[in-house]
């Protein structure tokens, strides 16, 4: 062999050796050369005169777990000893087997080695685990192998017992599987060949007889053999030469097989997702998610969802899109669903009516109309046709918060005109010729009743949509369970809060809302009806000559109002609340992480000025 092979083989041979010393073999099969054999087969003088070591002749040591045998070249001469934990070793017993070694041996003697084996056999007990014996000489060539434990049948009492007759078969059988493993297989001369198990295995493993070299051990008619085929010295140089070969063919496949194990620790890692030990860790997680988080909102409420896959695949977490659209069909509904009773002819109508009378008083049918009020029921609706005030399910962490579903009836079929003439008769006073303002507000207030209903109903959906929009988003940036859970804990209250403040701010849209329905000192302007008066031009410059007439304008006035009302009022409540408090204002539930990654108020205002500047 020439000195460049050597060297080249020397190289290959160290990186194996590293690869081992890492734990790499008991993820990816590595070239090696195994000593296998039944027990007792004389191998302990045999390894002795190959390795230059005292191996103990006592079989309740080197049965009980392998060793490994590593010769390099160095400047230095020393002798370290360690354990390689077996792969199946739990964290807790790999730190203590690991921390175990013995270095800056110069030599050992057969005391020393037996007893260094003892006690490696006491840290160890018995398992699929390795020692290695790692002898440094500067005259060395490189060399490697690995002594497994011989394979026996009967327990020795107070050594032995069947479970480690089990480990052991199964040791040597994970050796010797191993595709890249040269089994060095011990037959003692004294016996018949074909009683041996471990031949039988080597067969079973190795047909072809590849990887498989036989050794004749203790004695033998030497005559009979060749003599490049007889000795210790010639043993060993042929063993340096198959490892040296088996390496540098096998190296290639090796390096391939740890570039494809490092990809896939890669990509686990990554699905573990980022590390979060540290206090500084942890922080820049939490800042990661929130920083996450701030971008996909933004993106929902500008309806830019094509830069988020999020976005596009769930069309429920399109915030801005969900939330327009309930505003929609929040207006439609209390267009269709927003009075008690079904107003009769508009205000342009009712006037032809009255002037088209024979005399001062209403036309006979119209009176007809109002007479009926005697018979008229109180303000309340009766209807079959009816429409949830929800459309959205709750969502089991704002149940408390959010507003019963309820249903809402479609206007009356009842005559308004009779209503309006009972709770006249019911209210009127001493008046000569007019009618007390409240009772525009009674009647309002009646005609309006399902309003609240209808305005808590839709912030309960709006809540609804942005609490399963953050928790939506949030998972998906947590997919760990114990984070997620940890952090919506943390939220879930503030976000409550903020819930129960849009749900008492919708009750206070309302309230104000009634209280203007007083209509004193108001003046209405509305592009389709034109102007309605205000209530005190009403009384002083319209005296009305009989009750009829008073109901037709109480009927006229209301109308009027009720429009121009709704519409302020479902304005209200889709910007002050539903858009300010929920989904687009400064304060939202959507703005929940601003704690963790925003700026001081202190900075913030400093920024702005230099931006500015």
């Amino acid at each position: 062999m020439t000195e460049a092979t050597t060297i080249v083989g020397s190289n290959l041979l160290v990186k194996i050796d590293q690869l081992f010393a890492c734990n790499v073999g008991n993820s990816i099969a590595l070239p090696q050369i195994v000593v296998v054999r039944d027990q007792s087969s004389g191998t302990s003088s045999v390894l002795e005169g190959l390795t230059g070591l005292p191996f103990p002749r006592d079989s309740g040591l080197c049965t009980r777990f392998a060793t490994q045998i590593t010769f390099r070249r160095s400047t230095e001469a020393y002798i370290t000893i360690s354990i390689i934990p077996a792969k199946n070793s739990s964290s807790q017993d790999r730190e203590r087997l690991q921390g175990w070694t013995k270095s800056g041996l110069k030599s050992l003697d057969a005391a020393t080695f037996a007893g260094l084996m003892a006690e490696v056999a006491k840290v160890i007990g018995i398992g699929a685990t390795t020692e290695q014996c790692q002898k440094t000489f500067s005259n060395d060539q490189h060399f490697s192998v690995i002594d497994v434990p011989g394979i026996f049948k009967r327990t020795t009492h107070g050594l032995t017992t069947k479970e480690d007759i089990a480990m052991v078969n199964n040791m040597v059988h994970e050796y010797m599987s191993n595709p890249r493993s040269v089994m060095l297989t011990f037959v003692p001369c004294n016996v018949d060949i074909a009683t041996q198990e471990i031949l039988e295995r080597a067969e079973d493993v190795d047909p072809e007889r590849i990887r498989t070299l036989g050794f004749f051990a203790k004695e033998h008619p030497w005559n009979t053999l060749e003599k490049e085929k007889v000795g210790i010295e010639l043993l060993r140089s042929r063993l340096q030469e198959v490892l040296e070969d088996l390496i540098r063919r096998e190296f290639p496949n090796v390096k391939g097989e740890m570039n494809q194990m490092l990809r896939k620790l890669e990509q686990d890692l990554k699905a573990l997702e980022p590390k979060r030990q540290s206090q500084t860790e942890q922080s820049q997680y939490l800042m990661d998610i929130a920083l996450g988080f701030q971008k996909i909102t933004s993106l929902a409420i500008h309806s830019d969802y094509s830069r988020s896959n999020l976005l596009e695949k769930g069309s429920q977490l399109r915030l801005a899109t969900e939330a327009v659209t309930g505003g929609q069909k929040f207006a439609d509904t209390m267009a269709l669903y927003g009075y008690s009773y079904t107003f009769k002819l508009d205000s342009k109508a009712l006037n032809e009516v009255f002037a088209n009378a024979i005399t001062s008083n209403i036309s006979d049918e119209l009176n007809e109309e109002i007479d009926q009020g005697d018979d008229a029921g109180s303000f309340t609706a009766d209807n079959s046709k009816a429409t949830p005030c929800r459309l959205n399910i709750d969502h089991l962490d704002v149940q408390d918060v959010v507003y019963p579903n309820t249903d809402v009836l479609l206007p009356s079929e009842m005559d308004i005109m009779a209503c309006l003439k009972k709770e006249y008769e019911e209210s009127r006073g001493f008046e000569l010729g007019t009618f007390d303002a409240s009772l525009l507000g009674v009647t309002m207030k009646q005609q309006a009743a399902d309003w609240r209903d209808l305005a808590l109903g839709h912030i309960s959906d709006i809540i609804v949509l942005v609490h399963n929009f953050i928790f939506g988003v949030l998972e998906h940036l947590t997919p760990n369970h114990r984070v997620y859970d940890g952090i919506k804990s943390r939220l879930i209250d503030d976000m409550i809060n903020k819930y129960q403040k849009a749900m008492l701010h919708t009750k206070f849209v309302f309230r104000q809302e009634c209280l203007r329905s007083q209509l004193e000192q108001c003046a209405i302007s509305n592009r389709e009806l034109g102007v309605v008066v205000k209530l005190s031009d009403v009384v002083q410059n319209n005296p009305l000559s009989n009750e009829n007439h008073t109901v037709l304008q109480v009927h006229d006035i209301l109308q009027s109002y009720c429009k121009v009302a709704r519409k302020r009022f479902v304005d209200c409540v889709r910007m002050q609340v539903a858009d300010t408090l929920l989904v687009a204002g400064s304060d939202t539930p959507l703005t929940f992480l601003e704690d963790i990654v925003g700026e001081d108020s202190v900075v913030k205002r400093r920024r702005q000025y230099l931006e500015k500047d």
